[in-house]
């Protein structure tokens, strides 16, 4: 009998700071999988509006200076609710994106670095109204498209991102160094990371480049036809 899905959690969407970063409930035990603080933070200073999190709502506390308890939000509302002047009402935070925009030309585009969401609401389209979510910022700046890279062994990240509409547009041979939660290039400053989650294993491993087209890219949507064979990291456009 197939597992049911869990209810979607109900949650608000805010830029990201260190202070929510340091509630983000999905605490991974094992700290050498995880991205060093100052990684965190350089992403924060260059491109605010591209790193988000998602916080679980609650009723805002009147001592506060909150008032009444504000309606309950699903994902389906996080984009409306991302525009909001409202705090944290200290609910725990149950993920976050981190994002960027770069390239020059035909290649500007919008990047997924990481996403991370908390077990409690894993299969809960919080992931993918995250994701919407930075897309949306994306086409605002104008990229043709969004990539991101996830490890070639991480089979449910990349069912995720398939059922979003991205394909894998080429494959990089030995990306992933180990020994830590990014990638060979991560401990650059801003450097790409991994958009599989937290849970990525730290062996030496290829990444797959995915890819998603955006109106900017026209109706052939060029930047996402495979590129038909695979390269190495010193190959790679952006670092």
């Amino acid at each position: 009998m197939a597992k049911k899905k869990p209810p979607p959690p109900l949650f608000l969407a805010f830029s990201l700071s260190p202070r929510l970063l340091s509630r983000h409930t999905h605490k991974n035990k094992n700290k050498k999988r995880q991205y060093n603080l100052g990684f965190y933070l350089t992403y924060l200073a260059r491109w605010p509006e591209l790193c988000l999190s998602a916080v679980e709502e609650r009723p805002e506390d009147p001592s506060d200076g909150g008032g009444t308890a504000s309606a309950p939000a699903s994902a389906s509302q996080t984009r409306t609710k991302a525009k909001t002047k409202k705090k944290p009402t200290g609910g725990a935070v149950l993920g976050y994106i981190l994002g960027k925009v770069e390239g020059k030309g035909d290649s500007w585009h919008g990047h997924i670095t990481a996403l991370a969401v908390a077990p409690s609401a894993r299969r809960s389209g919080l992931a993918k109204a995250l994701v919407a979510e930075l897309e949306r910022r994306a086409v605002s700046a104008n990229g043709r498209f969004v990539d991101l890279f996830v490890r070639a062994s991480n089979e449910r990240a990349i069912r995720l991102y398939e059922g979003l509409g991205y394909v894998t547009y080429r494959r990089v041979l030995g990306y992933y160094s180990g020994g830590s939660g990014g990638s060979a290039s991560a401990s650059k400053s801003g450097g790409k990371g991994g958009a599989g989650g937290e849970d990525a294993e730290p062996e030496s491993e290829d990444a797959l480049d995915m890819r998603k087209s955006l109106p900017a890219d026209g109706p052939e949507k060029k930047s996402m036809r495979p590129l038909g064979r695979a390269i190495k990291p010193h190959e790679l456009e952006f670092d």
